[in-house]
């Protein structure tokens, strides 16, 4: 890990041109299905680190968290990733009990998970995809099964974003798959060990998946399991999962509507999503308009496609946030594909205004 995060503060355009694969997360994902958690020995040496550390490295991570979701990931990337350096490098060097051990490298596989998403964020998927696979070795090695299923339902986001905006259908169905199977796996690997907020959002992210391949038994199946396990909350929840609330769920669960033939059902709960999202999730807020945005689309309710893209791009113009401008294409594909009216040529147009500008 400290080598990955040295490479890449110490080389700018390191692995800029490489391209995202779904398919390079099977072997890991195997792994984390199959292999039995591996155990962590205590370490002697004169820099001795305590739990007070950890819980710094915890807080400084949903610090920096808190900022991306405000403001962007792209804004803060290059600090998180100083920030996992210098931590990674401690876990190698430092002096710990094997349950401090442990909660290190919970601590350390939080910071990496952060690595991944704000690179993510700032559309460097192939460093986001390597990010992720050793935020999953970390966690399994932590024995933090649940924090490693949440690693792999990110991973399956990053793939259902890649789908949703390409343009070649062989590409979006295989990406599609990967996603799901990705989704599928994050359920197995939490293993009944999660909390019911934790175990809502990981079978919201694999409906998520199958509704992109078009399955909507398996969708319905999914949805209806986040839905039972959502309302079983009540109890303490994990720091790292603690932005997931309702209207998240209903964001989640309205994109499986609207991707499995029930776009109005779809429409109104990401309608009440947005609406119940706090102010300063200011990111979740633009992409819940995005996808209000092709709800409507999918109503064929053109007029209100192109009053809701209008505001998306307002919200969007002020993000360090190169993963939501990808959305924001993704949105323009949906309205290419979705037959000729001028109303579906001003949001093609608006929103090539809007790239253009930020080329």
């Amino acid at each position: 890990m400290a080598e990955l995060s040295g490479r890449d503060l110490n080389r700018r355009n390191f692995l800029l041109g490489s391209t995202f694969t779904a398919a390079a997360y099977s072997a890991p994902v195997l792994l984390a299905i199959t292999v039995p958690t591996p155990a962590i020995a205590a370490r002697a040496s004169t820099q001795r680190i305590s739990r007070a550390d950890v819980e710094v490295i915890r807080s400084t991570v949903r610090h920096f968290e808190r900022l991306g979701r405000k403001y962007g990931g792209g804004r803060t990337r290059e600090q998180v990733v100083q920030f996992l350096n210098t931590q990674a490098k401690v876990a190698l060097d430092g002096q710990y009990t094997e349950q401090v051990g442990r909660e290190l490298f919970a601590g350390v596989a939080q910071a990496t998970w952060l690595a991944a998403l704000t690179s993510a964020d700032a559309g460097r998927h192939a460093l986001a995809q390597r990010y992720y696979t050793q935020a999953l070795n970390l966690s399994l090695h932590a024995g933090d099964r649940p924090y490693a299923a949440n690693v792999l339902a990110d991973m399956s986001r990053e793939a259902i974003d890649l789908a949703n905006g390409t343009d070649n259908d062989t590409d979006r169905v295989r990406t599609a798959q990967h996603a799901a199977a990705l989704g599928r796996a994050a359920v197995q690997v939490a293993d009944q060990r999660a909390t019911p907020v934790v175990t809502s959002y990981l079978h919201s992210i694999e409906a998520r998946g199958f509704a992109l391949l078009g399955d909507a038994t398996a969708t319905n199946r999914a949805v209806a399991d986040a839905q039972r396990a959502f309302e079983r909350a009540g109890g303490a929840e994990p720091d790292w999962l603690g932005h997931y609330g309702e209207p998240d769920l209903l964001a989640d669960v309205g994109q499986c509507l609207r991707d499995t033939g029930r776009p109005q059902q779809g429409v109104a709960l990401l309608e009440q999503a947005y609406r119940a999202l706090p102010s300063d999730r200011v990111t979740a807020r633009a992409k819940t308009q995005v996808h209000l945005a092709a709800g409507y689309l999918a109503l064929r309710d053109f007029e209100q496609a192109e009053a809701v893209t209008g505001q998306a791009l307002t919200a969007i113009a002020g993000l360090a946030s190169t993963r939501t401008v990808e959305r924001v294409r993704a949105l323009q594909h949906r309205a290419r594909r979705s037959g000729r009216d001028r109303r579906l040529a001003a949001i093609d147009e608006r929103i090539g205004v809007f790239l253009r500008e930020l080329a």
